[in-house]
């Protein structure tokens, strides 16, 4: 079959397009990396008088719901009186609704940023460390909120 130069241009032109918008979204794209069922647990010790809302001594979150950017959780606080609360916390990576850093993007490297809607500004990714928790190794990512 022979193919005209004419054809053959259009084509390359429409594979070069296809490309650059397959890079575009691939690069701009946030992505959830938690799944219906993933929870985390952790304890938390403080000094001095912190304010009442940072008075937690235990925390549990348990993911419900992931449709999309859109992340839904279970959240179980206990107080240093021992008094539980439970709330249940909607997040959105895109609207920057990550709670207090609980839901991140996956997908960020060392120098990434993602957006804290209610710090009103991009947090930089700073480090990247392998740990072992629980018996299997995870990634964890530090940032601080300056």
């Amino acid at each position: 079959m022979f193919m005209s130069k004419k054809y053959l241009s259009i084509l390359c032109i429409l594979s070069f397009v296809f490309l650059i918008l397959v890079l575009l979204t691939t690069v701009d794209a946030l992505s959830v990396g938690v799944k219906v069922g993933d929870w985390i647990e952790y304890k938390v010790t403080t000094t001095g008088n912190p304010p009442e809302v940072d008075n937690v001594q235990f925390a549990r979150m348990e993911i419900v719901s992931v449709q999309g950017r859109e992340v839904k959780a279970n959240v179980t606080t206990q107080n240093n009186n021992g008094v539980f609360s439970r709330l249940k916390m909607d997040m959105n990576l895109e609207k920057g609704q990550v709670g207090a850093w609980f839901l991140i993007p996956s997908n960020l490297n060392v120098g990434d940023s993602f957006y804290d809607i209610n710090l009103k500004r991009y947090i930089t990714i700073e480090g990247q460390e392998q740990k072992t928790y629980a018996g299997a190794v995870r990634t964890v990512i530090n940032a601080t909120n300056v």
